[in-house]
Order: structure tokens, then sequence, then C-alpha cells
């Protein structure tokens, strides 16, 4: 026979022991939630502290694919005034060097002259790593390839009425490049190779596509 306090407690008994039940399950839940987020619950702090993880946080590896190749990178300037060749294996010559530019102020010659740009020779003015200077034929024949020091290599394709003796006159893309690179010096010029009167604009090509560091020597 079932006890009848047993049949007039039991639903309250039933009841709590469901709340009982739930409330462990709310509390199993929250706990693995704050677990997940990487929290931990503290019964003696109203707020969560976060828990440190004691593993390194895992490397990134840069991304290269885009990173440009060494020849797809701009080369470098190349400079005209250093020298590619032993000079002492060749003879200098002290010499006075002043600078000019093709206009009017040097050559007397505007833009819209046939012969502007165009020297004694016949061929175009150029400043590159060979470039076009004027001097004495007497002492430097046209063609000869001179090593300026602070300038580079000129070839001699050019003469002047103010250009005698030991005077060369040197070659700038501006009148303000004359002023700011050069202006009037005293200087020994190194005689790579001696002209034979001729300079045309095949030989310039040459000597400055293959940048030639073996042309001959002075005689």
């Amino acid at each position: 026979m079932i006890d009848p306090r047993m049949r007039k407690n039991g639903p309250m008994i039933l009841y709590t022991a469901a709340i009982l039940v739930c409330t462990a399950m709310i509390i199993g839940i929250t706990y693995d939630t704050y677990l997940m987020n990487g929290q931990t619950l503290n019964p003696n702090d109203s707020k969560s502290t976060k828990v440190e993880s004691s593993e390194p946080p895992p490397s990134i590896e840069p991304d290269l694919s885009e990173a440009p190749s060494q020849s797809e990178q701009a080369a470098e300037p190349v400079d005209k005034a250093a020298p590619h060749h032993d000079l002492a294996s060749y003879p200098s010559v002290r010499v006075t060097a002043t600078g000019y530019y093709a206009g009017v102020e040097s050559t007397g010659k505007t833009p819209s002259h046939p012969l502007y740009g165009i020297t004694y020779s016949g061929v175009k003015v150029r400043r590159d790593f060979y470039s076009t200077v004027a001097a004495d034929p007497n002492v430097f024949p046209l063609g000869t390839i001179l090593y300026i020091p602070g300038y580079g290599y000129g070839v001699v394709a050019d003469t002047g009425s103010a250009i005698k003796g030991h005077i060369i006159d040197l070659y700038f893309e501006t009148k303000q490049d004359v002023y700011d690179q050069w202006g009037k010096k005293s200087v020994d010029v190194f005689v790579i190779k001696r002209g034979n009167g001729q300079v045309t604009e095949a030989m310039l090509d040459q000597l400055n596509e293959t940048r030639l560091t073996q042309v001959g020597t002075a005689e």
C-alpha cells in the first residue's frame, strides 16, 4: 500500500527534481559556452576573464606570388661619369674644359635652324654613356675617345672658334645643366683612343649600345 504522504507529496518531489535537472543542464551549457569562447567563470568575480592560450599563434607566411622578379625590377641608372677602363694604362693631357649646349647662347643657332644640334662632323649632339664633345682637331682629332673625370666618356665630334689648343667643350642637354653640373674646370683627361678624323652615328650607336670597355689604345 502506498503511503498517503507519498501520494500527497509525490508531485512536489517530481517537480523539484525536474527543476534541479533543468538548472544543472543550464549551468552545464553556460559553462561549455564560456569555455568555447576562451573564458572561464569566476564565482568570486562578476566579470569573466579571458583564458590565455599557451600555444603560440600560427605564423603567417608572406605571399611572394605578387613580388616582382629580378628581371622585372628596374635597372639602376648607369653612372656616366664612372670609368670602365684601367686609366693608368692611358696617357693623360691637362686641359681646360667648358660646357655647352645646342642653344643659341652656345652655338648661335635656334631650334628652327636646319643645323641645330648638328656637330662639325655631321653627327647629332648627344649626352650618353659616350657623349659628343668639341676639341681642337690639331690636339684631339675627330673620333678621339676621351675619358673626362666628373663627366664621363666623350667622343670628339665637334669644333669651335674658341676651342683652340688644350681646351675642350663638353656637351650638355640644357643650359641649366651646364651651370649646375660643370661650368669651367681644369682637368686631366685620358686619351682612350685617338681618332682618325671621322665620326659617324653608327660609331656612336655601337659605343653606347655595347658600352665597350675595350675600344683600342691611344697611339
